[in-house]
């Protein structure tokens, strides 16, 4: 399979013109006798050296994007314990992983599901969109910080390396663990538009640069492909109302849920749990849950008669209990205890500088601290604290100014709100807790790439392998739990799908994104990344897998039967093995 691609790829290109396009167009059988691409920094082997590349002109040799410089660290800070300098580095790197997930399932989820709720989304539209960039969010913002900061090739591929695993690793563990039984329309409508988002990228590649409109290109065919979605299950809902309206049946109450040929909900006389749209019924019960159900009113009469100081009063007096009851220690296992003790600073730092997104979750101490606590993180993280307001001849500080209108902010939180019950202006928190989720996930990537880029240029590993392993397995394992969880729970058609969804996501829509960004901020420049043999053969692992899943899933009447997830698994590991020769240099040999 591996030269049958090869071959016929190389052939098509060849006889499409794409070697006479340009200098920057190349064959796949060119690429192939090509060495690997490294970044062209200077070698670093001593303080000295890291010292000077510190002070490169180029962004991507300089790696200071993160709040620590780890080339110095390692060879300077750490220059004698170089063995505890990787150490924490790779610490750091799971830490960073491990942030990623908790903000966006504590935070960036819920924040996206109430934003729909309160834009009254139909369920369709929010499940498309931010469902969509919920469940995608960690790739999304490493993708976007590795091309933001001069590593596009690590961005493109840890999107191409996350297609891989999940479309081989977490495609067959979701087949090892549950019975899948898909329906034919949606399945091949899925794979196919994951097929053609592969080639697309190949495309690209093949043709030298990520100009403008190929960047842009990307996110308009998958907003196109979103709305043909819409259009087509309108128009199936409509044909199906003039179906029931035609054999007499009007009562909604009397029918249950049914998944119609397009894998959409529609009522019908049975429904079977297998085959329902849990897009929709998780999207129903996490708005439930998220949102809160209206809490008890007040003894309006009663707070009449208080003063705010006395309600304060009453509020300091409530408040150790309240952070007793929040902490919930007696309730805890031992293994949560322990993580508790662990990583309670970690809780601590995000519910002092991201808002609530759910009403049940309202915590006043925390409110009142998140204006202060937040606004310096995003003063820290985008460099604030070093730009000015002109006036005149001199330059005003902004931080000054931001600091004092949020200590205002955060008195007015004080005296206007109750312990317990949030506000009525609570929609807004929602908002800002999504801003400061995407705050906190942007950080957290950019500290992740520039760790896993600085061990990269330590042990000499291309920018291509670091993505293709360290952040692809990262961000895989998200999907890899949750797909399982849901497919244990009864719901295995939807795992199955999601393993096709989320890649179409990050390759149009997640790349498309940030090299937009990349060239409009660069004044028009295309984005160069070469196409190496590394990339080629997770592209060939990647159209193998697909191809086997065209084939097998159909021949086993729609199924996806356990021995061929044993197969998915077993075309990964040999996949990854040839990218390994290849990135060693032995296939040169």
């Amino acid at each position: 399979a591996f030269v049958v691609l090869l071959f016929t790829a190389n052939l098509a290109f060849e006889n499409v013109g794409y070697k006479e396009a340009g200098p920057t167009s190349r064959s796949l059988m060119a690429i192939l006798l090509e060495s690997n691409h490294l970044p062209e920094c200077i070698d670093i082997d001593s303080c000295a050296d890291a010292e000077t590349n510190a002070e490169s002109d180029d962004a991507a040799c300089r790696d200071d994007a993160g709040f620590i410089n780890y080339l110095t660290m390692f060879y300077c800070t750490f220059e004698d314990f170089h063995v505890v300098c990787v150490l924490l580095m790779v610490m750091l790197a799971f830490l960073m992983i491990f942030i990623m997930v908790s903000v966006t399932d504590e935070f960036f989820c819920p924040s996206l599901t109430t934003i729909s709720s309160a834009f009254n989304l139909s369920n369709n539209v929010a499940g498309v969109t931010f469902l969509a960039i919920g469940n995608a969010a960690p790739d999304l913002f490493a993708a976007f910080a590795a091309s933001a900061n001069g590593s596009p090739a690590l961005a493109l591929s840890a999107v191409l390396g996350g297609t891989a695993c999940v479309v081989t690793i977490v495609l067959g563990v979701v087949s090892m663990v549950a019975d899948v039984h898909v329906r034919t329309v949606p399945f091949l409508r899925d794979v196919l538009m994951l097929v053609a988002s592969v080639v697309l990228l190949l495309l690209a590649l093949l043709h030298g640069a990520f100009d403008w409109w190929i960047a842009g290109g990307f996110v308009l065919l998958y907003v196109s492909y979103i709305v043909c979605v819409f259009v087509v299950r309108y128009l199936y809902h409509r044909y199906a109302k003039k179906k029931r309206e035609q054999i007499g049946v009007v009562d909604d109450d009397d029918l249950d849920v049914e998944m119609n040929e397009d894998g959409d909900i529609e009522l019908g006389e049975m429904g079977d749990l297998d085959d329902i749209d849990v897009d929709e019924v998780l999207l129903l019960s996490n708005i439930r849950s998220w949102s809160g159900a209206p809490s008890q009113e007040e003894d309006l009469s009663a707070l009449a008669n208080k003063t705010r100081a006395e309600n304060l009063k009453e509020e300091l007096e409530q408040l150790g209990p309240w952070i007793w009851a929040r902490i919930a220690w007696k309730e805890r296992s031992i293994q949560g205890k322990v993580s508790f003790i662990l990583l309670s600073w970690l809780y601590l730092l995000e519910n002092i500088t991201i808002p609530q997104t759910t009403e049940e979750k309202w915590a006043k101490p925390f409110a009142v601290l998140q204006p202060i606590f937040g606004s310096l993180l995003v003063m820290l993280a985008y460099d604030f604290f070093n730009a000015g307001i002109p006036v005149g001849s001199m330059i005003i500080p902004f931080w000054p100014l931001v600091m004092t209108l949020v200590v205002l902010l955060s008195v007015l939180i004080l005296i206007s709100t109750s312990l317990t019950k949030p506000p009525p202006y609570f929609k807004l928190y929602v908002f800002f807790g999504f801003v400061m989720s995407g705050v906190w996930l942007y950080v957290a990537a950019v500290e992740l790439v520039c760790i896993l880029r600085a061990l990269g240029r330590i042990y000499g590993v291309s920018e291509e392998m670091i993505g293709l392993s360290a952040i692809a397995w990262g961000n895989t394992v998200v999907d890899l739990v949750a797909n399982v969880m849901v497919a244990k729970r009864a719901f295995a058609t939807m795992a199955f799908s999601a393993c096709f969804g989320a890649p179409t996501f990050n390759i149009l829509f997640g790349l498309g994104i940030s090299f937009s960004y990349v060239i409009l901020r660069d004044g028009w420049t295309p984005v160069v990344v070469d196409l190496t043999k590394v990339l080629v053969t997770t592209f060939v692992g990647c159209f193998v897998a697909l191809a086997a899943t065209l084939l097998v899933v159909p021949l086993s009447g729609f199924r996806s039967p356990a021995k061929y997830g044993i197969a998915l698994l077993a075309i990964y590991m040999a996949y990854f093995a040839v990218a390994m020769v290849v990135e060693l240099g032995y296939a040169d040999r």
